[in-house]
C-alpha cells in the first residue's frame, strides 16, 4: 500500500496535468479563412516543418494570392504596447535585409494603422504571435481582426511583400481566462496565402533548451517599422518559459525564437521553439512562452483548422 503522502503527491500532480491541460484549451474570434486548395509546400505545413517559399514572384500572383500590394502609413507604437521590453546591457540588435528567408517570414502586425506586435510565418496563411497581441488576457476582450494587417518582411516604409487582413486569431484559456504568462501563446489566420512566397519558420518542442542557441528577429517600437535581430543562449529553461538576454523592445511581442536547430533532420531551414512575450530589467533576462507540446499541437491544429 502506498504511504499517504505519495497518494497526497499523487493527487496534486493529477490536478496540475488537468488544470495545464485547462489552461491550454483553444479558443477563437473571427469568421472562416479562405480554404484554397493543395499547394506547394503543404506536406511540409502539417508536420510543422519550414520552408523557405517560392521567393521570386510577380505583383500579379501576389495578387492572386490575396495580397493587397502597395504601402499603407503605419502609426506610432500605441502606449499600452510600449515598455514591456527592455534593453540589457549595451544595445545588441542589428538591422535585417528582409528579403532574405527567414527573415521575410517575420511581419509586423499593426492595429489601427499602429504599430502593434511581431508575427511569424508557421504555413502559407497562419501566423504564431504573442498571446497579449490577439487578446488583452485575464477574462479580457480580443482585439478587433480587422482593424489588424499583418506586413512580411516590412521594411520601414517599403512593403515589399504587401499585407494581408487577418480572418479569425486563436490563443488559449490560460491567457485569455486567466492571464498567466505561461500560457501567453496565439495565432492569426490571414486572408491571403502569402507563406507560398516567403516561406514560413517550422516549429518544436525542445525538451532541453538550456543553453540552446537563441535568435530573436522582430519588430522593436523604437525602430521605425524596420526589423532587427539579437541573439544570446537559453540561461534559464523553466517549465513554460525561457529566458535570455536578448535585446527586446515593446513592439517585438510575439517575435519567434529561434534556431536553425542542432538535430540531424530531413530538412533545414529556422525553426521556432517559443514565442518571445516579455521582458525584466530587474531580473536582467527578456523571454517568452515555450512550445511545450501542447502548444505545439494548439498550433498545429489552427494550421489544418479550416
Amino acid at each position: 500500500m502506498k504511504p499517504f503522502h505519495a497518494i497526497a503527491m499523487a493527487s496534486v500532480l493529477a490536478l496540475w496535468a488537468a488544470g495545464a491541460a485547462a489552461s491550454d484549451r483553444a479558443v477563437e474570434a473571427g469568421v472562416r479563412g479562405p480554404v484554397p486548395g493543395p499547394s506547394a509546400g503543404e506536406a511540409a505545413t502539417a508536420a510543422g516543418m519550414p520552408y523557405a517559399g517560392s521567393d521570386a514572384v510577380s505583383e500579379t500572383e501576389l495578387a492572386a494570392s490575396g495580397v493587397t500590394l502597395g504601402t499603407a502609413p503605419v502609426g506610432p507604437l500605441p502606449a499600452e504596447m510600449g515598455g514591456s521590453e527592455v534593453i540589457l546591457n549595451w544595445d545588441s540588435r542589428m538591422v535585417l535585409k528582409t528579403t532574405l528567408y527567414p527573415n521575410r517570414a517575420v511581419g509586423l502586425i499593426t492595429r489601427n494603422g499602429a504599430h502593434h506586435c511581431t508575427g511569424w510565418l508557421i504555413s502559407r496563411n497562419t501566423v504564431a504571435t504573442a498571446g497579449h497581441c490577439v487578446h488583452s488576457g485575464r477574462g479580457g476582450t480580443w482585439y478587433d481582426r480587422r482593424t489588424m494587417r499583418f506586413y512580411p518582411g516590412r521594411d520601414g516604409a517599403s512593403s515589399p511583400y504587401g499585407s494581408c487582413g487577418v480572418s479569425r486569431m486563436h490563443s488559449v484559456t490560460g491567457w485569455t481566462v486567466n492571464g498567466n504568462r505561461d500560457y501567453d501563446y496565439g495565432a492569426m489566420r490571414l486572408d491571403c496565402l502569402v507563406g507560398n512566397t516567403v516561406g514560413w519558420f517550422g516549429m518544436y518542442s525542445h525538451t532541453a533548451p538550456l543553453n540552446e542557441p537563441a535568435i530573436i528577429t522582430g519588430y522593436p517600437g523604437d525602430k521605425p517599422q524596420t526589423q532587427w535581430i539579437s541573439s544570446d543562449k537559453v540561461r534559464q529553461a523553466l517549465t513554460r518559459q525561457v529566458r535570455y538576454r536578448m535585446d527586446t523592445v515593446g513592439g517585438n511581442s510575439g517575435s519567434p525564437v529561434w534556431s536553425d536547430r542542432g538535430e540531424a533532420l530531413a530538412t533545414s531551414g529556422a525553426w521556432g521553439y517559443a514565442i518571445h512575450t516579455y521582458g525584466n530589467a530587474g531580473a536582467q533576462y527578456n523571454g517568452g512562452t515555450r512550445i511545450v507540446s501542447a502548444v505545439l499541437n494548439n498550433y498545429i491544429n489552427w494550421i489544418n483548422r479550416p
